[in-house]
């Protein structure tokens, strides 16, 4: 029996798994598995298990893409696996790493990892960052940080670190926090660790409402925010200027405030309303002065999904955007809102 710890690879396409094609550039169709395989230095490491998901460019995984992934990764932690190594392309690692930290609560190891130049390249960095993310995935002082994201020999938090460049394979930092970690000569160095983690209990195959993520700019009159409800959406993200600021427009009163009528065929009241149907709420979380507005979004959408009120949805945004409080605020009885754990 082998004393090697056992990493599994869950691979889902990207640039890591790319390679230039006559007449369509780098596309998807590298087994990830079989080249992790074949780095140097990585069977020494730990054992391998493939297992590939998807092949696909970041920027077309879904939802329900990482819902299963992280299904994927709690099977193969109860399997025995010390760790997890999940490759994909970079665009996205941001978002999937975090929903990676909020849905998975146990100590072992998930590590998110890519490349920013494909196979085709010289100097892939394909090789060399499956080797560290498989070396940090099998490491025991990595164990309780929760999910890393590792490349170019840097360990980085989920949620602090940020893709900063589009093509410098330096590109990942954590701009607020530091990194976490680094790998000299094949050793894994954790100099931070994490004071807390948060956790959201999300059943294997919910639903996660669709939440827009806005972002103010000169001028903004406000009419997406009316848009809105009527096509769909059941909360957003508001990325707003310094402070949580937004334009006088955006915290204007809008037209859908008291667009619905009563059953007396009189104007409806949207806190009335509001007081009588609590669980009917739209959320809006407003950011100012803070990148991490698609991890806002994300949350938004892997939490509690919430019906919403069309009629009453833009006039809600507006209300809570006037608020001078940029925090994340939460809906527990009819009228009140309280600060949320998050």
């Amino acid at each position: 029996m082998s004393s090697k710890p056992t990493v599994t690879l869950i691979s889902c396409g990207g640039t890591i798994a790319s390679a230039v094609q006559e007449g369509v550039g780098a596309l998807p169709s590298i087994d990830v598995g079989a080249l992790a395989r074949e780095i140097p230095g990585i069977t020494e490491t730990a054992e391998i298990v493939s297992r590939p998901m998807r092949l696909v460019a970041s920027p077309h995984m879904t939802m329900r893409d990482v819902l299963d992934i992280a299904v994927a990764c709690r099977e193969a932690v109860a399997a025995g696996s010390a760790g997890v190594v999940v490759s994909q392309g970079t665009d996205t690692i941001e978002e999937v790493a975090f929903a990676f930290d909020l849905l998975l609560a146990g100590d072992a190891p998930v590590v998110v990892t890519g490349a920013m130049r494909n196979a085709s390249m010289a100097g892939a960095d394909g090789p060399a960052n499956l080797l560290a993310a498989v070396r940090v995935a099998a490491s025991a002082e990595a164990r309780g940080l929760g999910a890393v994201a590792v490349l170019n020999d840097d360990i980085h938090a989920a949620r602090f670190v940020r893709k900063a460049h589009s093509q410098n394979p330096a590109t990942f930092v954590s701009p607020h926090a530091g990194r976490l970690g680094w790998l000299a000569e094949g050793d894994v160095r954790i100099l931070l660790r994490p004071a807390r983690r948060y956790h959201l209990d999300v059943t294997d195959e919910a639903a996660t409402p669709p939440v827009c993520l806005i972002k103010m700019a000169l001028g903004d009159d406000g009419r997406l925010l009316d848009a809105l409800p009527a096509i769909g959406y059941a909360g957003a993200v508001i990325e707003a200027f310094g402070g949580g600021h937004v334009t006088a427009e955006v915290a204007a009163p809008g037209p859908h405030r008291a667009a619905g009528r009563d059953d007396a065929g009189g104007a409806r009241d949207p806190r009335r309303q509001r007081r009588g149907a609590a669980r009917h709420l739209w959320r809006i979380r407003r950011v100012g002065n803070r990148p991490d507005r698609p991890r806002d979004r994300l949350r938004r959408r892997l939490g509690r999904p919430q019906s919403a009120n069309p009629a009453h949805v833009a006039a809600d945004v507006r209300r809570r955007a006037r608020r001078d409080c940029p925090r994340l605020r939460r809906y527990r009885s009819a009228d009140r809102l309280t600060l949320s754990d998050l």
